[in-house]
């Protein structure tokens, strides 16, 4: 399938342009008012403000902004920072927020990006924002959240998962310059690296579908395996939600990583834990666990040097963002000698769709909207536009 790109001449380009700035700066609509495509803000990077960032393109640049308005630039983009702004290729542009557009595909830290980037300094940082439209977003994000060789049926039911948890992102935003990060802190997007005929076409299938619950769009939360039980979405929220309820997953017990273990020495816990290796780990508690085995919080009990006990309460998440190698909440641990081994089940946090469930109901012969329905409990398929 040939890569689509913009190819706009001036005009349309600043009529394009004048929609993104609007749609960027407008607050979210309900979702009864969403009936054409809207465009998402992706952030890219935060950067200090010192150094230099780079933009290439096989195109021409036009930037929109400042006293650099319609400027036209050959190939290459370089922005620094200064007291007064944002400088471009060592020419002041005297504002603190400029908009990229190329003809062809622009290129950062070796990834091509289609859209327009928005660059904004602000609270000491320079934000790098892609700024496109949600399908072509889309065509991006599902080959990088699933692999594009597996059954168009489960591409189709990660296609309306991304789909609506992007939506509802968009409509949620909590924060005026984006709607989702780059990364798994939102979804995995990697411009166009990833992008394949087959999920394109699951893309393309399913345009405009998203989940609802009672005609709203609701938080769809993915993970890549639940390794045989999906969790409650209070492990998520602050809230138990009707349509994200813990039940038994019997298509993810016996697939990749259902099952999982990992070792870490005490030192290097303890110096991830406390700060210092020089705590000796007395003991790690689990004050509790949810109905599906998973835990929110442990307990970590240390002896220092002078004998004196100290504690560490953390976060499941926070634990598993400090130690990636602990895939997902369900677990137990062991502490031996001078080893803590975890063992688990599932990859990620279990809420909501598993992929690699997904992926065994397609091989089954079941259909995007059986999969959809079997991880979302007591929902709908709603086309929006």
């Amino acid at each position: 399938m040939e890569l689509r790109k913009f190819r706009h001449i001036l005009p349309p380009l600043l009529i394009f342009l004048s929609s993104v700035f609007i749609f960027s700066c407008m607050s979210p609509v309900p979702q009864n008012e969403i009936n054409e495509e809207p465009l998402i803000r992706v952030l890219i990077d935060r950067l200090p403000p010192y150094g230099k960032i780079e933009f290439k393109s096989k195109g021409t640049f036009t930037v929109i902004g400042g006293s650099l308005f319609g400027k036209a630039i050959e190939n290459r983009i370089e922005i620094k920072a200064n007291e007064s702004g944002l400088v471009i290729n060592d020419s002041p542009s005297e504002t603190d927020t400029i908009e990229i557009y190329s003809s062809s595909t622009i290129s950062y830290n070796g990834i091509e990006y289609p859209g327009i980037f928005r660059v904004v300094l602000t609270n000491g940082y320079i934000y790098l924002i892609n700024v496109l439209p949600l399908e072509q977003y889309l065509e991006c994000v599902v080959p990088s959240e699933m692999p594009a060789t597996w059954s168009i049926e489960a591409l189709k039911a990660q296609a309306i998962t991304s789909r609506t948890y992007a939506l509802y992102s968009i409509k949620n935003s909590k924060n005026i310059l984006f709607d989702v990060y780059a990364s798994y802190k939102s979804q995995v997007y990697k411009g166009l690296r990833n992008l394949h005929p087959k999920s394109t076409r699951a893309v393309i299938d399913t345009r405009g579908l998203v989940i609802t619950h009672k005609d709203e769009i609701i938080p769809a939360f993915f993970h890549a395996t639940s390794g045989g039980f999906i969790e409650d979405s209070s492990l998520l929220l602050d809230k138990s939600l009707p349509y994200l309820k813990p039940s038994v997953d019997n298509f993810s017990k016996f697939n990749y990583r259902s099952r999982w273990d990992t070792t870490i020495s005490t030192r290097e816990f303890s110096k991830i834990i406390f700060g210092s290796e020089n705590i000796t780990i007395k003991e790690i508690i689990i004050p509790y666990r949810l109905p599906s085995g998973s835990v929110k919080e442990v307990n970590i009990i240390g002896i220092t040097k002078n004998g004196e006990e100290i504690s560490n309460t953390i976060s499941v998440h926070k634990l598993r963002e400090l130690i990636p190698s602990i895939l997902s909440p369900k677990f137990s641990v062991e502490l031996k000698d001078k080893v803590i081994k975890f063992s688990g089940y599932g990859w990620g946090h279990g809420v909501g769709l598993s992929q690699w469930g997904s992926k065994e109901m397609a091989e089954q012969g079941y259909n995007y909207r059986e999969i959809i329905k079997f991880y979302f409990k007591d929902t709908d398929i709603t086309r929006l536009y």
